[in-house]
């Protein structure tokens, strides 16, 4: 079963909880939890569940959901959470706990439960079972331990009443130095986040390489394709799938002669799957490469008066004039017309929360493309370099209003597919079963030298008729290799 992940380190019952807590309900303003307690922490000498939240939380007793004129505490704005806090395991009835939580998805956002496991080594025996004290009455009838699978499964079946496309969050136990079974669990679902269906509706913490939003390339950090790979795109094809990363891939849409029936976005990040779905809607409703990349970098580039500028590849002095003129723009405002989704994705584009990203350049020569250490995130250093992406303005997809149209007219007549997806699972899963000619660019997600692998796989997938693979190379003499099967 899956261990839930920590915000920190923990050493006993309560702080291991509060460090789950903590991992799936960062401390933001951004969140509004409501907590919900056996016992009532509003009574004087009362310090009971996660007071450690400060004012982010508003901790209620179970027992006023029966109320008919009880209301969530709206007075903070953000996404809505609700906690209930052991509260079966302290002695309530399943049938209360249920009741709530079915009242709770009807307003909240997200329903998160922690409760003791009853195959938690402190569990075992129900002699052990919490009985009551001075804040805390005896265990009402019904008040069996859960299982985790029980407890996920009740969530579950109670939150797609309300919300039939819920998203299961987290289902995991909490191991303490002491219960290594795991002495309490999580359960956490999502019903909707204030009408948005995108992941970046709320801060998330993550401790895996590649996932999560500081993973979330907010530019290119590929340099544009080279001449041996614009040629490779310039045809016809049934089907294109691009590694999102920073959507170089567009790049085979600039070619003069591309075209396919299908594009498919993919991504082992799937808030890069939201993400591209955000950059497709700015490229879409731009009508030029100056104004995606106001929208991208929420400044006027116009109004500098040096964009854009009057010739095709300027020269360094010239390049690095727009660029400081461009980092210092005043901040850029036009309408957009984006889904509840998209504008929390965009909201969180503007708060430069990227790691990948920290700094994007406008310009960048495609010979000497910036150094990125994903795996520097994990483990920063005081002296860890800035991860520098970049936009390569004039070059690739950007080099022209010619190039900028010809994309904007592909994913305009395409069937577009957004998909998390490893390339460690087969084709097919991707791009369907319909035997079709596909271009297939991946970038560096494989490295050359471990690239045979997938070649084999690509070699024997009989459900596509044959697959062009356009790939990163080693060497600023070959940027890109090509294999065909």
């Amino acid at each position: 079963m899956t261990t839930c992940p920590l915000a920190g380190p923990c050493h006993g019952a309560h702080d291991c909880s509060l460090s789950s807590a903590l991992y799936a309900i960062p401390k933001s303003p951004q969140l509004a939890l409501t907590e919900m307690t056996r016992a009532d922490v509003r009574a004087e000498g009362v310090r009971w569940g996660y007071w450690e939240y400060g004012a982010q939380r508003d901790a209620v007793p179970v027992k006023v959901m029966g109320h008919t004129n009880y209301v969530f505490p709206y007075q903070r704005a953000g996404v809505h959470l609700t906690l209930f806090h052991i509260l079966v395991g302290e002695g309530v009835s399943r049938w209360t706990l249920e009741s709530a939580i079915m009242d709770a998805t009807e307003t909240q956002d997200e329903i998160w439960v922690q409760e003791h496991n009853v195959h938690g080594h402190s569990w075992r025996h129900p002699a052990r079972w919490p009985t009551g004290h001075k804040t805390n009455p005896p265990r009402e009838a019904d008040s069996q331990l859960y299982s985790l699978e029980e407890l996920t499964h009740k969530v579950s079946r109670i939150a797609i009443t309300q919300c039939p496309d819920f998203q299961l969050l987290q289902s995991c136990l909490i191991k303490t130095p002491q219960d290594p079974a795991g002495r309490n669990m999580q359960v956490g679902v999502r019903c909707r986040c204030n009408g948005c269906d995108s992941l970046f509706c709320r801060p998330w913490h993550t401790d895996t390489l590649y996932q999560g939003p500081p993973f979330v390339y907010t530019a290119p950090a590929d340099p544009p394709f080279d001449p041996a790979a614009r040629t490779l795109a310039n045809q016809g094809f049934g089907a294109y799938a691009t590694v999102i990363g920073g959507l170089t891939g567009l790049d085979a849409l600039a070619t003069p002669h591309f075209s396919a029936d299908a594009v498919y976005f993919f991504d082992l990040n799937p808030w890069m799957v939201d993400f591209a779905k955000l950059v497709v809607q700015l490229v879409l409703q731009s009508p030029t490469r100056l104004t995606f990349l106001s929208h991208m970098l929420r400044r006027d580039l116009l109004s500098t008066g040096l964009f854009p500028l009057p010739m095709k590849d300027p020269h360094h002095a010239a390049r690095r004039v727009a660029e400081a003129a461009a980092r210092t723009a005043p901040v850029y405002q036009a309408p957009l017309n984006l889904t509840q989704g998209e504008r929390c994705t965009y909201d969180w584009l503007l708060s430069n929360a990227s790691r990948v990203c920290e700094e994007r350049d406008v310009f960048r020569d495609p010979r000497r493309p910036p150094s990125i250490n994903p795996h520097g995130i994990l483990r920063p250093r005081t002296t860890r370099h800035k991860n520098t992406c970049a936009f390569y303005y004039g070059h690739g997809w950007l080099s022209s209003e010619a190039t900028f149209q010809r994309v904007q007219q592909h994913l305009r007549v395409s069937q577009l597919h957004f998909k998390p997806y490893s390339l460690h699972a087969p084709l097919h899963t991707l791009v369907g079963t319909v035997p079709q000619r596909l271009l297939l660019y991946t970038s560096n997600v494989v490295r050359p030298d471990r690239m045979g692998p997938l070649h084999a796989r690509l070699k024997d997938d009989d459900l596509v008729h044959s697959v062009a693979h356009l790939y990163r190379g080693t060497t600023p003499e070959q940027l890109y290799l090509i294999r065909e099967f």
